[in-house]
């Protein structure tokens, strides 16, 4: 009899451990790798890691992608909730980064929330299974998250990605935590923990950051080099996609709708926009993730001539409202010597090539 009771303990606890191990081998393949930042007009997301395979999904400059694993010159990633492959070239891959993926679920029983990205971490919260944190960064292998108003990290296993992340070209939501990679106010306090010498090197900015906005950075716009006022030429792969022309005439279409729409500084959506919140908000419709303000915006795309101008290039003015700023202006070429932006009192057409604003063009950007 006692062993009879002994075998059925000793099969109840075995049933219970290969329930555990089914668990945890459904909660993901593995711990993730690192950010990737897609650094061309369009890159395509591929099945297999080879040219020839089909063609997934198609993503735009400056949109995230969470890095899987690297094979040869490919890396597996996840883009926008989409596994595929994309070409190393085209893409610059961070350990940490704060980057808004949006909400992601806990695809396991209970997870522990850590102060850090460390087992070690003081444990913040424990969250069920099915429950959604909000993601704002990526450490190490861990997401930064935001859940019950307060901040902390869980191992990225253990969270899938269930939307657009909020800083993708794709996405229907704005983010809420970050504006060019910079931390704002209404962003929950850290624990103490967080001022490690970890967590500090998560927040530091480093040469080769996405979002640099430094004097020096600035200084540079006024210097004559290739970089800000000169024509570049573009590179002509199979996995970059110079789409100029067509892309031109959808941003131009998208500029038009929002014509007088009332100016609001700091408006950066239909019910109000200030110039650079419209220049963004109009190229983030059509695909593409742009800095925020007039100065930021000049580090996106490449430089073009006046004389090579062409529908949906980005148009930039110095001393427009009597600032320091490098560009203090910006709107969207729509041919014929004109452009459109948001100034005076509304969203409007207005000359490029005479009056106030020919006196005042800095130089032209363009995206894509």
């Amino acid at each position: 009899m006692n062993s009879k009771k002994r075998f059925l303990s000793l099969a109840l606890v075995l049933s219970g451990l290969v329930s555990t191990l089914v668990l945890t081998t459904n909660a993901s393949d593995s711990v993730k790798d690192s950010i990737g930042i897609v650094d061309a007009s369009a890159l395509r997301l591929r099945a297999e890691p080879n040219t020839s395979s089909e063609i997934k999904d198609l993503s735009y400059r400056g949109d995230y992608v969470v890095v899987l694993d690297q094979e040869g010159d490919w890396y597996k990633v996840i883009y926008n909730t989409t596994e595929g492959y994309m070409h190393g070239d085209y893409l610059t891959v961070k350990e940490r980064e704060n980057v808004e993926l949006g909400y992601g679920r806990i695809n396991t029983g209970l997870v522990n929330m850590r102060s850090e990205p460390s087992t070690s971490g003081d444990l913040v919260a424990q969250i069920s299974g099915g429950e959604e944190a909000y993601i704002i960064g990526f450490n190490c292998g861990w997401y930064k998250v935001i859940y019950d108003d307060q901040v902390g990290y869980i191992r990225s296993d253990l969270l899938d990605l269930t939307e657009v992340p909020y800083a993708n070209s794709g996405s229907s939501e704005s983010p809420k935590y970050f504006i060019n990679g910079d931390p704002i106010s209404s962003i929950p306090s850290a624990s103490d923990s967080d001022d490690s010498q970890q967590e500090d090197s998560y927040y530091e900015e480093s040469e080769d950051t996405y979002y640099e906005d430094s004097e020096d950075s600035e200084d540079s716009y006024y210097e004559d080099s290739d970089s800000y006022y000169e024509d570049s030429d573009s590179s002509d792969d199979d996995e970059y996609i110079d789409n100029t022309s067509s892309a031109g005439d959808t941003i131009v279409d998208e500029a038009m709708r929002y014509l007088g729409v009332p100016y609001v500084w700091g408006g950066s959506s239909p019910s109000g926009f200030d110039c650079s919140g419209y220049v963004q908000y109009v190229m983030r419709a059509c695909g593409y993730s742009i800095n925020r303000t007039a100065s930021a915006q000049l580090e996106d795309g490449y430089a073009v001539s006046y004389s090579n101008l062409l529908p949906g290039d980005l148009v930039f003015f110095h001393s427009t409202y009597d600032t320091d700023a490098p560009a203090s202006h910006v709107g969207i070429y729509i041919g014929d010597d004109q452009f459109i932006h948001a100034g005076g009192d509304y969203v409007q057409v207005s000359n490029l090539s005479s009056g106030y604003y020919s006196d005042h063009y800095l130089c032209a950007r363009r995206i894509g």
